[in-house]
């Protein structure tokens, strides 16, 4: 499992190496298509790649937050909650775009060590699925507490 994971990530800083902004779109849409392509290392590369002057900023941003907006995962839950695509969007927008912009930074400053912290990286993945299962669960939980009320308020009204 390890040899894929090294693998995977040898795969992704080569692309986003050589395509640049292209390959940080496309690997950020694979990701959200579901597509095991880690994010973080993804977005650690671009930050290198400003460092070293092969791409700027907003670029890697940009492409990042395109790629990111899509977020799959999100939308389960999101849909399961009956959530309006305007909210859906906004949310998805500010949620993505700090993801994006801090590790494009953190790549930045970690220009070439970039790798130092890669292996850390697994924990906050975890957090950041707990989190979000967390708020689905509150959000669908919520929503059927609405519903039973209206479903009572309705038959008392009767």
């Amino acid at each position: 499992m390890i040899g894929v994971l090294r693998s995977l990530t040898e795969l992704v800083v080569h692309s986003v190496e050589a395509h640049g902004v292209v390959a940080v779109l496309v690997l950020m849409l694979l990701e959200s298509a579901c597509v095991p392509v880690p994010a973080e290392v993804t977005m650690l590369v671009a930050g290198m790649l400003v460092v070293n002057h092969s791409a700027s900023f907003p670029a890697m941003v940009v492409a990042g937050v395109l790629g990111n907006v899509v977020r799959s995962f999100i939308s389960l839950p999101a849909g399961m909650a009956r959530m309006p695509v305007v909210s859906f969007a906004v949310v998805t927008i500010l949620g993505c775009v700090p993801f994006v912009v801090g590790f494009t930074w953190l790549g930045m400053l970690l220009g070439d060590r970039w790798t130092s912290i890669h292996h850390s990286l697994d924990r906050v993945n975890y957090a950041i699925v707990a989190t979000v299962a967390l708020a689905a669960a509150v959000l669908v939980l919520r929503r059927r507490m609405r519903q039973r009320r209206r479903i009572e308020i309705g038959s008392i009204a009767q």
